[in-house]
């Protein structure tokens, strides 16, 4: 898979996430990035299982910085 697809695919699944975390808390619309960055890792985290295997490999390892990072480009 090219670079550009993975990282399309792992915006995609953090954002999926993001909104899972939203849903759950709306306080987080207030919280700083990096707050919101440590929720999706734990989400990511609990939930890995409920990915599809491509899905897990891309994110699995993602660190909560890097979290941050997907979460700043727009």
């Amino acid at each position: 898979m090219k670079e550009e697809l993975k990282s399309e695919k792992k915006r995609k699944i953090i954002n999926k996430f993001l909104h899972k975390i939203m849903q759950e808390n709306p306080s987080y619309y207030y919280s700083p990035t990096t707050d919101i960055a440590r929720a999706i890792h734990d989400k990511i985290k609990s939930e890995v299982n409920r990915l599809s295997i491509d899905d897990q490999i891309l994110v699995k390892s993602l660190t909560t910085r890097q979290i941050e990072i997907i979460l700043s480009i727009k």
